[in-house]
């Protein structure tokens, strides 16, 4: 049996206050990088943040909502970074 854990990536539309945001989320926790347009996509750019993590990315999909799921065997290493 293989342990997996999924992440969850979801663009957040922008607000009055607030610009187009990545939302990375896991195991009840999460965080939220600012949109960097250099990317072509929110997905690229949470890959590349999860691979600066080093986080091994085995599958990408999409659940039932239409948002995209990354499915690591990672199960230990925070998706944010620590100071």
């Amino acid at each position: 049996m293989i342990n997996a854990r999924l992440i969850t990536i979801k663009t957040l539309r922008p607000t009055n206050t607030r610009g187009t945001r990545v939302s990375i989320k896991s195991d009840g926790h999460g965080i939220q990088l600012p949109y960097d347009y250099r990317y072509n996509s929110s997905v690229n750019q949470a890959y590349d943040h999860l691979s600066e993590l080093g986080i091994d990315i085995c599958l990408i999909s999409r659940n039932d909502k239409g948002e995209t799921v990354f499915i690591t065997e990672d199960m230990h290493t925070p998706i944010k970074h620590i100071k």
